[in-house]
């Protein structure tokens, strides 16, 4: 029996309750420039119309397969089953709410072949859902450069501009399949950065492209104020930080004192995020004097505020 023809590209989509904004993205993969490819939609148990309308799409092109969760697992759990059915050359994420631009895979397989690397990607093109506007690029970058676990780190500071775990890399199957790699299906969020970290931490050669490629949505809109429709969640907090520890048991042989230092950092960071978040929920439900005290028992949490407020008005 003749195998299927391996594509270039495998598209995996993580979809859950998304039956809005799910036709932009496959469109906008149908509509690249670069047509050798297969897209595997991964539904995680949604109970509204996406399952239907992705088969709809999937009888007019057979490159798009959909596979079915019995019952909700979170995006990790559901990127990893598009991982392990996909067949690509090179695998791409994209979430259901945003979007590739024409361009991107023949962009991104050119670079990557030219810089000889594992993983690719690029920067993003800041999209507000509520007044349906393009901001721009996220950020800047000037030329393309090697991305390393140190850059990372520094790039990737919460409540310091955007952060680098959003990008959305491509990379090269073979180089996860022989390294083990998936997405932590023990956390919700950040998984994005654990996956990133893990894979420079198992030595992947990483380039990032300076050229805007992946529309990206943001929870809330930067110029409408309005949290999109389709970000289901908040992010945990504390379970970033625990992500943190985690990292450090698995690499630390490998890390470099700065690096530890940086994860360590990083994990003090969110658990001060964490009661900074509890201290403004108390003052929004009117608890003045219990967030006060939340701010005076953990001071880290106090100086996060203070440093937001110094950003506002500077």
């Amino acid at each position: 029996m003749q195998q299927p023809h391996a594509p270039r590209f495998s598209i995996v989509i993580p979809a859950f309750n998304v039956e809005g904004c799910l036709r932009r993205a496959l469109d906008s993969v149908l509509a690249q420039s670069l047509q050798d490819f297969e897209v595997l939609v991964v539904d995680d148990a949604s109970h509204d119309g996406t399952v239907a309308l992705v088969r709809a799409m999937a009888d007019a092109d057979d490159r798009i397969r959909v596979f079915e969760q019995s019952h909700n697992q979170g995006p990790s759990a559901a990127r990893n089953l598009g991982l392990a059915s996909a067949r690509g050359e090179w695998i791409a994420v994209l979430d259901a709410d945003d979007a590739f631009e024409p361009d991107r895979l023949v962009r991104l397989l050119e670079f990557a072949q030219r810089r000889r690397a594992d993983v690719v990607a690029d920067d993003l093109v800041l999209y507000d859902q509520g007044a349906d506007r393009r901001l721009g690029a996220a950020f800047g970058w000037d030329s393309e450069h090697r991305l390393t676990m140190e850059n990372l780190l520094e790039r990737d500071v919460y409540m310091r501009g955007y952060p680098l775990g959003w990008i959305k890399p491509v990379f090269r199957r073979a180089f996860i399949q022989e390294m083990g790699l998936t997405y932590p299906t023990q956390y919700r969020h950040a998984e994005d950065f654990f996956l990133l970290s893990s894979l420079l931490l198992e030595g992947a050669e990483f380039w990032l492209l300076p050229v805007p490629g992946y529309v990206y949505t943001l929870r809330i809109g930067a110029v409408s104020g309005k949290r999109s429709p389709f970000s289901s969640s908040a992010p945990d907090l504390n379970n970033i930080a625990a992500s943190c520890d985690e990292l450090i048991r698995a690499y630390r042989e490998v890390l470099t004192p700065k690096e530890l230092a940086g994860l360590r950092a990083r994990k003090v960071r969110f658990e001060h995020g964490y009661h900074l978040h509890i201290a403004a929920a108390q003052a929004r439900n009117g608890s003045p004097f219990k967030a006060a005290n939340t701010l005076i028992t953990h001071p880290g949490a106090a100086r996060l505020l203070l440093e937001r407020l110094s950003r506002r008005f500077l």
